[in-house]
């Protein structure tokens, strides 16, 4: 099989089409050949599995980056990313790799890109491997107070998805957790220090 170049230069469809190719000898004469029947092919590769954050909490916003694609025909890329929650980023614009999402649910998704031509559209790739990211409901309020009475200040960090504080105080004491919710029911517990959060 040989190689030839178009003069001038010639910007070819995708699909199939058919060379008439002239063969010249030294002395610049010769015929045209039959027709050569030829089929072009574009092709995205897979893009790379995403890197970000593999946990979180509901309502915070994640940034998330894939990369790697290219096109056999050295066409520019564009990157689409599915959340695993319905939504997706839409087509990222060509040179943008990277697109932010937030969660309204706690649960486990699946975080996946596709790459495609920005010039044929239709053509795109297979889905990346996914990013499992777990998405949790904590939500964290912070406060600084003396609860242990040695006019230093100690940490206390409020769960919302349990009702209660977890206190770290100023000294050598462990921290604990406490549930404030103004009845009988209250109680302080003495925690192992691996298992604070």
């Amino acid at each position: 099989m040989g190689t030839c170049s178009v003069t001038p230069a010639t910007a070819l469809a995708l699909g199939s089409g058919t060379w008439w190719i002239g063969e010249k000898n030294s002395s610049d004469t010769g015929s045209m050949s039959s027709g050569k029947s030829f089929t072009l092919v574009e092709t995205v590769s897979m893009p790379s599995t995403l890197s970000g954050r593999t946990s979180g909490r509901i309502g915070t916003t994640y940034s998330f980056t894939t990369r790697g694609s290219m096109s056999n025909l050295g066409h520019s890329i564009q990157y689409l990313l599915n959340w695993g929650d319905g939504a997706n980023s839409g087509w990222l614009p060509v040179g943008t790799t990277s697109a932010s999402h937030s969660w309204t649910s706690a649960g486990t998704y699946l975080v996946k890109a596709q790459a495609r031509c920005a010039t044929h559209t239709s053509i795109v790739s297979p889905w990346s491997s996914p990013l499992t990211v777990s998405v949790n409901n904590f939500q964290f309020q912070g406060a600084t107070v003396d609860f242990n009475g040695d006019w230093k200040t100690d940490v206390a960090i409020y769960r919302a998805s349990t009702g209660y504080w977890w206190i770290l105080p100023s000294g050598s004491s462990p921290h604990y957790s406490i549930g404030w919710g103004g009845d009988a029911s209250d109680k302080a517990v003495i925690m192992n220090p691996a298992s604070y959060m």
